[in-house]
């Protein structure tokens, strides 16, 4: 995920873009990583026109789930979803508690016929390593999986929402 911030500031102006979950991150040691980066550009009137156009939006919903071989879709292929055997709350990533920061992340999973998190896709993202947190946290749920009509257990692909409030 990425977010950023704009702001001008003696002639220039600085474009703050803060990735969340883009790769490993060295500090942390954690799988999925934060970086902050700032970017200089020129203040002039051109520049501050294509900063207040409204840019695409990359976020995916569950329809946009990669295809995984040998894993169904429960919305596509009529078979029930999976279940939660053994799904605990992720805990709150240290910097978003610090930061009093609330989100949802909502991950695209393949709950595999063994009934554990295979393929994971970021379909939503949350800042201060709460994505981070969710993925973890998804990795070691246990889930009963989706069956076939005859009883054998099959990979499905679905989309597993994570919310974190503060109290």
């Amino acid at each position: 995920m990425f977010s950023g911030s704009v702001y001008e500031q003696n002639g220039a102006i600085g474009l703050k873009i803060h990735l969340s979950g883009f790769g490993l991150s060295d500090e942390s040691k954690s799988e999925f990583g934060d970086l902050d980066e700032v970017a200089w550009l020129s203040a002039t009137e051109q520049t501050k026109d294509l900063l207040i156009k409204r840019g695409p939006n990359y976020a995916r919903n569950s329809e946009q789930l990669r295809e995984a071989p040998g894993a169904l879709r429960a919305d596509l292929d009529g078979f029930a979803m999976p279940t939660c055997v053994h799904c605990p709350d992720p805990p709150y990533a240290d910097a978003a508690r610090v930061a009093k920061v609330q989100g949802t992340v909502v991950l695209g999973v393949v709950i595999t016929g063994e009934g554990k998190a295979g393929t994971i896709h970021v379909l939503k993202a949350a800042p201060f390593g709460l994505t981070a947190q969710a993925i973890k946290a998804v990795r070691n749920w246990e889930f009963k999986p989706a069956q076939q009509r005859d009883g054998t257990p099959v990979s499905m692909a679905v989309p597993i929402e994570v919310t974190y409030r503060m109290f």
